[in-house]
């Protein structure tokens, strides 16, 4: 009897350290790195958008999906949801891929809105929020949530050599992370 209470302290007392290792976890940083075009519909078109995700703990992270949303200028732009596993290892970085569904009402809005925002500032702002999942963590399924600003400068004195994407339009696209 006394050795079966030894037991289930010793076994109580680790599942109490399981817990409290995987409550020291922080979130991934998740940002966008990429978004390709699939398919152009009627209605609506599908993207395909690449996730990075970076591991700020000393132990890896197993991540089995992630939802979110993304923002231009304050509206509405795409939605999607990913259930790619991929363990981020330990202060490191990995990436996922998502399809995306993007409402051609929601890309009309943003383009009627474009001369507004380019005859102000010449910036435009995005806004992606979601919530990764976690997996691996013993008997435990979390998640946690994730938003990421960013700036995309159209024109102005950004070049190639500083990491900008060519605008046939003249000048060029820089992405800044806020």
């Amino acid at each position: 009897m006394f050795r079966i209470r030894r037991v289930l302290v010793l076994a109580l007392a680790f599942l109490a350290q399981a817990c409290a290792m995987v409550g020291d976890l922080e979130p991934p940083m998740v940002s966008l790195a990429d978004l390709r075009i699939e398919r152009m519909g009627l209605f609506e078109q599908d993207a395909r958008v690449t996730l990075r995700l970076r591991n700020p703990n000393d132990q890896a992270l197993p991540i089995d999906g992630a939802k979110f949303n993304i923002k231009l200028n304050g509206e509405s732009f795409a939605r999607g949801v990913s259930n790619e596993s991929v363990s981020v290892p330990r202060l490191g970085e990995a990436t996922i891929e998502a399809l995306v569904s993007v409402s051609t009402f929601d890309v009309l809005n943003q383009f009627l809105n474009l001369g507004n925002a380019l005859g102000a500032s010449q910036v435009l702002t995005y806004e992606m929020d979601g919530t990764a999942f976690y997996s691996g963590l013993g008997f435990m399924r979390r998640s946690a949530p994730f938003t990421q600003t960013g700036k995309l400068k159209l024109g102005g004195s950004g070049g190639a050599a500083s990491g900008g994407i060519a605008n046939p339009l003249g000048g060029f696209k820089t992405l800044v992370p806020m």
